[in-house]
């Protein structure tokens, strides 16, 4: 870092390094809304060792675990290599106009990614059960396939929240997040008092994570007017869909080798339809077109 490093600037100036508005406007509201989305993503295994027991909890656990590891790798290379020149751009230009492509191009050229990955990680959640865990907990590949939708949601939810930290609104990502824990509560309670099957409590957090997807779109909109490329995310849809529905006709295996040459098949075919879906997408070239360095 010291050899990219510019030369060192004389600065007399000493500004705050926070400020008491920054704080009840900005730390806050965004504090706020990050313990609900914590209660959205995490809090809800309170309620369900209560009313399932750790054994379920665990099934459920490992199969989300391994959703939200796969979405961490995903959104840590979206956030090295594309949220640069998404923030270069918005700081350099701050035209209302320019903050809406802006946030369009980011999400016209993430969505697509998200959605395809989502299909990727359903259809071989019974094959990386089998590569990662052991044979006992095979069962727990649906809840891989059901924490793919939830993860696909959040991950969705975090590229339209930038629109509230461009505007410096965060107050405006607790509604969202507050909707989604709010649902999230009430089915689980309901189902766990039903001793309803804890495919249940999944679908639950299914269904709070759309909810506050729907929120968030809505309300991100009200921030930023941004547009969606709508031909290539309803084929990337398109493309999911069909995947969750062969995931029940995929060919089943144990074995460690057959269960990696299947998921290296399938991920090879996916990665080519996404590079053809980003190919000569306008958004994605002027999201990269932006110079991150100064000559």
């Amino acid at each position: 870092m010291r050899k990219t490093a510019s030369a060192k600037e004389e600065i007399n100036l000493t500004p705050s390094l926070l400020t008491k508005k920054e704080i009840l406007t900005y730390c806050l509201p965004l504090s706020l809304a990050a313990g609900l989305m914590w209660i959205q993503v995490s809090g809800y295994r309170i309620a369900i060792e209560h009313f399932w027991g750790l054994e379920k909890l665990g099934y459920l656990a490992i199969g989300l675990q391994i959703s939200g590891q796969i979405w961490a790798l995903a959104e840590s290379l979206a956030i090295q290599f594309l949220y640069p020149f998404f923030f270069r751009r918005v700081s350099e230009r701050s035209s209302s106009a320019e903050i809406e492509l802006a946030v369009s191009d980011l999400l016209n050229t993430l969505g697509p990614i998200y959605v395809l990955l989502a299909g990727l990680t359903i259809i071989t959640a019974p094959y990386v059960v089998t590569l990662l865990v052991s044979a006992e907990y095979a069962y727990a590949w649906k809840f891989v396939a059901l924490g793919a939708v939830i993860e696909l949601c959040r991950a969705l939810g975090n590229v339209l929240s930038n629109a509230a930290h461009v505007r410096r609104r965060t107050i405006s990502l607790a509604g969202p997040y507050a909707a989604g824990s709010s649902v999230i509560i009430v089915i689980i309670i309901f189902t766990g008092m039903q001793q309803i099957d804890i495919v249940w409590a999944g679908i639950a957090l299914v269904i709070g994570a759309l909810t506050m997807l729907i929120v968030m779109t809505w309300t991100m909109h009200q921030l930023v007017q941004f547009t969606i490329d709508k031909p290539r995310i309803i084929l990337a849809f398109i493309i999911m869909i069909s995947l969750s529905a062969l995931a029940t006709y995929a060919p089943a295996t144990n074995s460690l080798i057959m269960a990696f040459i299947y998921s290296a098949a399938i991920s090879l075919i996916l990665f080519a339809i996404l590079m053809t879906m980003l190919w000569k997408n306008p958004a994605t070239t002027r999201l990269l077109s932006v110079q991150l360095r100064k000559i």
